[in-house]
């Protein structure tokens, strides 16, 4: 007993031991309050970042700034207690094995057969936005070691380093900006993403170089090492990478994902690696480095690979060494106006040579002005590789204290424009401007493209050249179905689509052919897409620069809706998205390429209540044709092959005739029973005038019947029934009622049908009635706010109608663009 006692006054809190007290032989309880205090910190500043989509990288070097000697070192005794001298080894050994794992996944996330796609603009947009930079770079380097430089370092060295320091870009930073700004698909995304990964890899073989240099006077000696580390690079590639590839293969981590044996394995070689290039003098980030771009990517290993131990890295260790870094940061010695005018130059020449280069490069290449000035602010994030690299230069002493300051104050500075600005340039109207010029759709000044021909029939007008369908869930899955086995004929023909690559670009600039004239055989094409939820975790990131399509088509939700499509005889198309989940509905739409794409979410009636906001934001953000499908029994299972009613509201408009338009295609399957109830008012002095106002004029009930006539065979006429319906004349409130309780009425008297399915759809235009700005609600309607947002009145209150059982399609056409 007296023997525990004994133990626990020398060990315990209770004994009187100062737990934040260093100790040589239990230094773990200090290094758990200092990550603690670390990781806290980081998340608490990260948090205000986020919302103006700043990189988390920025608050973690601000975190360390604040613990460092700038801030918190002017408390009494706290760097004394909680980060004294004796500890910070230990807190530096846990820091650099997060950045060898670091850059073992930066190495990963280099694809290298996605720059030999796009080698020509990866080569100018990458070389060309370092030789800038780093020639202004060598240039200021000249007056920075005058003033600063010790006499150990050679300004060749110097030079070189600062050089490397100005010119290079974050790729992991970069990856997510386009990413959580949409423009991975973009051509702008796909240039600066090819080019990013080309100056990544220039990049570290001249820091590599730099290190050498540094650590080797003897400049024969310094040739040896390069030659050392380019030898242990070309064994890793053609000797380690076969016999890694082979042995995944065998161990069917290639199929299945890494076992524990196989990630035990890989780790063991970045170790390896990161030792060899250690002992030879160069350091151990670059053998990590080197094994991340032999992984082998197929079948989404590395995806799968990052995933088993990006959290542990990125959350734990990778904090704590940039947070080092920012303890490294003492403002303090910046207290002179040359320093600050040297700040000033370098973060002016760091930013505008980057962005010049780029600019000119992408504009070389066929992009326009504001594209190409996009590339360019693109290409001058610097964010956590510049940390790298400053930090091995203060190691290597190549950098002092104060220039090291200097530096990191630039690395904040233009990592924290990157974002506001590339979204200032490069809005997302902007892009959609851009498109829809490049597919030839409207002249540059936005006025529609006038084209002469003959006239178009009422299908043709108003066709869609692909449904672009969201697959939320398995019952999304059914609703496809369903819509195509009815829009399927007996006698269509497949459609081969377009063998291109959408992650290649090209660009020779120019007008290019609308999507939707290579679909002139006018069979609908259908593309599935599943979307994503974007996170912090690298994995996704990886994830997200793949090709949607080849992640569609590793997808099981889409491969069943592939399978079933190519029974139906239907071409059929798979994508995955990673997006933000704030930034789904606009994603969702920018999968469309043409205005006479068919963007189409379904959902149930307590998801459309839960989740009113994103089906609102889809219809009120469109660049294109859109449909909302509310299901209530639409997709009965069993119900495919029986007869369906289809409801069709008209009450004139753009939207309402693209809604009759949808219907139409719909009642060419013998299945359907298709019902046109042509509202028009009962007052004869009421006129109609386009989209505003509630009734139709004679002519317009004309036109409805030339539709049917001119779309559908005289057999399938026989389907049809057109009823006009005289609204009586009242407020816009009792009118609305009047229509409801005739669609309930109509819609009723389907369900005493003895083979009633319930499968049954109301069809109607988004802005129906759109003179109605105040719809009514019944007592049993649904009141969630949600669900009230869908933009028509008429709409708004069928869709929140409890006593209404069908299911409801809201359609809405392109709107002209602005």
């Amino acid at each position: 007993m007296s023997n525990s006692t004994n133990i626990l006054h020398q060990t315990g809190v209770l004994g009187g031991r100062n737990p934040i007290e260093y100790s040589t032989s239990d230094p773990l309880a200090l290094f758990l309050v200092q990550a603690f205090i670390i990781i806290s910190l980081c998340r608490i500043i990260h948090v205000p970042l986020s919302w103006i989509n700043q990189p988390r990288v920025i608050a973690e070097v601000i975190a360390g700034i604040v613990l460092g000697p700038s801030v918190m070192g002017h408390v009494p005794n706290f760097t004394e207690s909680i980060f004294p001298k004796a500890s910070i080894p230990n807190l530096t050994v846990a820091a650099n094995i997060g950045l060898l794992m670091f850059l073992f996944i930066v190495g990963m996330e280099v694809d290298l057969p996605y720059v030999k796609k796009n080698l020509r603009v990866a080569l100018t947009v990458g070389l060309l936005s370092m030789i800038f930079p780093f020639g202004l770079g060598y240039a200021i380097a000249v007056g920075i070691y005058k003033e600063f430089a010790t006499e150990d370092t050679t300004f060749g060295v110097y030079g070189l380093f600062i050089g490397v320091a100005m010119s290079v870009t974050a790729l992991p930073v970069l990856a997510r900006i386009l990413t959580e700004l949409r423009l991975l698909r973009d051509r702008v995304g796909v240039i600066v993403l090819s080019a990013g990964i080309m100056n990544d890899i220039v990049g570290w073989v001249l820091l590599a170089l730099t290190i050498t240099l540094a650590n080797f006077a003897n400049g024969l000696n310094a040739l040896y090492v390069v030659l050392l580390v380019l030898a242990w690079f070309l064994l890793q590639v053609f000797v380690v990478r076969p016999v890694l590839h082979w042995y995944l293969r065998k161990s069917k981590g290639l199929e299945h994902g890494p076992s524990q044996l196989d990630i035990a394995l890989i780790l063991l070689l970045v170790m390896v690696s990161s030792f060899y290039t250690d002992i030879i003098g160069v350091h151990p980030i670059f053998g990590a480095f080197i094994v991340g771009v032999i992984i082998p990517r197929d079948n989404g290993f590395v995806i799968k690979l990052t995933e088993k131990i990006d959290d542990f890295v990125s959350v734990l260790l990778i904090p704590l060494y940039f947070a080092l870094s920012g303890l490294s940061v003492n403002l303090g010695l910046l207290d002179s106006g040359l320093i600050w005018g040297y700040i000033i130059g370098i973060i002016v020449i760091a930013f505008v040579a980057k962005v010049a280069g780029g600019t000119l490069a992408a504009r070389f290449n066929g992009l326009l002005w504001r594209e190409s000035f996009s590339v360019g602010i693109l290409m001058s994030c610097k964010g956590i590789v510049e940390i790298v690299v400053l930090n091995l230069g203060l190691n290597a002493k190549i950098l002092t204290p104060a220039v090291f300051s200097m530096f990191i104050i630039m690395t904040l500075v233009t990592t924290f424009l990157t974002s506001p600005l590339t979204v200032w340039n490069y809005p997302v109207w902007y892009r959609q401007k851009v498109q829809r010029w490049r597919n030839g759709e409207i002249n540059w000044d936005g006025s529609p493209v006038t084209v002469t021909g003959p006239d178009e029939g009422y299908l043709a007008k108003y066709s869609i050249s692909k449904l672009i369908y969201l697959v939320d869930d398995f019952s999304s899955v059914s609703v496809l179905m369903s819509l195509v086995q009815l829009l399927t004929d007996k006698d269509s023909k497949s459609v081969v689509p377009r063998d291109e690559d959408p992650m290649e670009v090209h660009v020779s600039g120019g007008d290019t052919k609308d999507s939707e004239e290579s679909n002139s055989s006018g069979v609908l094409a259908v593309e599935g897409v599943r979307l994503l939820g974007l996170t912090q975790r690298t994995s996704d990131l990886i994830q997200a620069t793949v090709d949607a399509e080849e992640l569609g088509q590793k997808d099981k939700v889409l491969g069943i809706i592939k399978t079933f499509t190519q029974i139906s005889k239907v071409v059929f198309t798979g994508k995955v998205g990673i997006t933000l989940p704030r930034e789904r509905a606009s994603y969702l739409l920018h999968m469309s390429e043409s205005r006479r794409d068919l963007v189409m979410v379904s959902c149930s009636d307590e998801a459309f209540r839960e989740d009113g906001d994103f089906y609102s934001d889809i219809l009120a953000t469109a660049p294109c044709q859109v449909g909302l499908l509310i299901d209530r029994k639409f997709s009965i299972t069993g119900s495919w092959a029986q007869s369906r009613h289809i409801y069709m509201v008209y009450t004139g408009g753009t939207d309402c005739s693209f809604a009759l338009s949808f219907a139409l295609q719909l009642s060419q399957n013998e299945l359907i029973k298709l019902t046109i109830g042509v509202f028009e008012s009962g007052n004869s002095d009421d006129e109609s005038n386009g989209e505003s106002g509630l009734g139709l004029s004679q002519d317009q009930f004309a036109i409805v019947q030339r539709a049917v006539k001119e779309s559908i065979t005289e057999q399938g006429q026989k389907r049809i029934d057109i009823a006009r319906v005289k609204v009586p004349p009242a407020s816009d409130d009792v009118e609305l009622e009047f229509i409801m309780s005739h669609i309930k009425t109509v819609t009723g008297a389907w369900h005493t049908r003895p083979n009633f399915k319930g499968n049954d759809l109301v069809v109607l235009g988004n802005n129906a009635i759109a003179s109605v700005e105040n719809p009514v609600s019944s007592a049993s309607s649904r009141t969630s706010a949600g669900r009230s947002q869908v933009h028509g009145p008429l709409a708004r209150v069928i869709a929140t109608e409890d006593s209404l059982l069908t299911s409801l399609l809201i359609c809405q056409k392109t709107k002209e663009y602005h």
